[in-house]
C-alpha cells in the first residue's frame, strides 16, 4: 500500500474514532484508538531508520499514553508521563533537524511560545490542585518541542507541533477548567493532524 492510501486509512480510522467518542459508543473508541499510532508507524516503514528513530519512539509512547487515557480508570498522571516522554523524543528529533540545518535562533518564537504557555498556565493554575508541578513540567517540555519545531525550517513540523500544543491545551482546559462541547472532535482532531504532520514530514516531502 502506498503512502497516500495509508494516509487515507489513517484519517478514516481517526474520523470513526471521533464519531464514536461524540456518540458515546465506547466499543468504537476502544477498537479505533489503538490503531492510530501503529498506522502512523506504518507510514514510516521504508524511511531511513537512523533519521526517524526518535519519531518511532515518540509514536510508541504516544500510543501508550492513548491507552492509559482511554482506560476506564484515573490514569491521567501516567498518561501525562507517557506523552511527556513522547515529546522528549520529538525534541530530540527536532534538535537534530535544527542542528543539521544550522538555522539561526529567533527570539520572537521564544517570546510567542513563552507568552502562550504563560497565559495557559495562568488560566489553569487555580484548578490544577496537586497536579500543578506535573502540568508545569509538561508545559515546559511541550513548549520546548514547539520552539524547536518552529526552528526546523519544515512546515509539517511547524503546524504539526502547533496542533499538538493546541490539542493538549484543549484537553487541559476541558479537564481542569471548563467542559467544552464536542471535546473529542477538537482534542482528537487536532491530535491526529498533529501526529500525522510530524510523521509525514519526517518521512518525505511528497506523496509517492
Amino acid at each position: 500500500m502506498n503512502v497516500r492510501n495509508k494516509s487515507i486509512l489513517f484519517f478514516l480510522i481517526l474520523v470513526f474514532n471521533i464519531l464514536s467518542a461524540e456518540l458515546g459508543w465506547e466499543a468504537g473508541v476502544f477498537v479505533t484508538k489503538p490503531l492510530l499510532m501503529p498506522l502512523l508507524g506504518w507510514l514510516l516503514v521504508g524511511s531511513d531508520g537512523a533519521r526517524v528513530k526518535w519519531v518511532w519512539f515518540a509514536l510508541v509512547f504516544s500510543w501508550l499514553g492513548d491507552m492509559l487515557l482511554m482506560l476506564p480508570m484515573d490514569l491521567f498522571v501516567f498518561g501525562l508521563g507517557s506523552f511527556l516522554l513522547a515529546h522528549i523524543f520529538y525534541i530530540r528529533h527536532f534538535w537534530g533537524v535544527w542542528n543539521r540545518a544550522q538555522i539561526t535562533f529567533r527570539p520572537l518564537y521564544l517570546l510567542l511560545v513563552g507568552l502562550y504557555l504563560g497565559l495557559l498556565l495562568y488560566l489553569l493554575f487555580p484548578t490544577l490542585g496537586s497536579l500543578q508541578v506535573p502540568v508545569i513540567v509538561y508545559g515546559l517540555v511541550i513548549s520546548t518541542m514547539l520552539l524547536l519545531a518552529l526552528h526546523s525550517g519544515r512546515s509539517g513540523y511547524r503546524w504539526g507541533a502547533a496542533l499538538f500544543v493546541l490539542s493538549d491545551s484543549i484537553l487541559a482546559i476541558n479537564k481542569f477548567h471548563t467542559p467544552l462541547p464536542l471535546s473529542a472532535l477538537w482534542v482528537m482532531g487536532t491530535y491526529g493532524w498533529a501526529q500525522y504532520g510530524i510523521v509525514f514530514s519526517s518521512r518525505t516531502d511528497k506523496f509517492e
